[in-house]
């Protein structure tokens, strides 16, 4: 979570310079999380201080999302080390293999989002 908040190439995420941050709904998609999570994550990081939750300039309804300057410097901090265990579990492949594990993952992660989106059209379409 605090990394879709962090690293969102789509997006300018805020830690206190005026862009606009990510919402709940953005992390939702990013992430893959189902909304409930989404939230229990995004309050435990408020909580903590690593998050900033403020009005959305474009829709006062919604709320952005922003790390603070200690929830950057803690992504900062991680960033590193996951990418070094990263490289340390792809180190025993080859190239051929890393390039199957790519389009598997962007194959599982395409059909992912197929089915959140799809989740989210019943959730509309059923009445109260």
């Amino acid at each position: 979570m605090l990394a879709a908040l962090a690293d969102n190439p789509r997006k300018s995420v805020s830690h206190g310079n005026g862009g606009t941050g990510s919402n709940a709904k953005d992390l939702t998609g990013q992430t893959m999380l189902d909304k409930v999570q989404v939230s229990r994550a995004v309050a435990g990081l408020v909580e903590a201080g690593f998050a900033l939750r403020r009005v959305d300039p474009r829709d006062k309804r919604s709320r952005t999302l922003a790390l603070t300057g200690r929830g950057r410097a803690l992504f900062d901090e991680i960033v590193p080390l996951v990418r070094a265990r990263e490289a340390e579990l792809l180190a025993v492949l080859d190239d051929r293999q890393k390039e199957v594990l790519r389009i598997a993952i962007d194959t599982l992660a395409e059909r992912a989002q197929q089915l959140q989106f799809d989740e989210q059209k019943m959730t509309l379409a059923t009445p109260a």
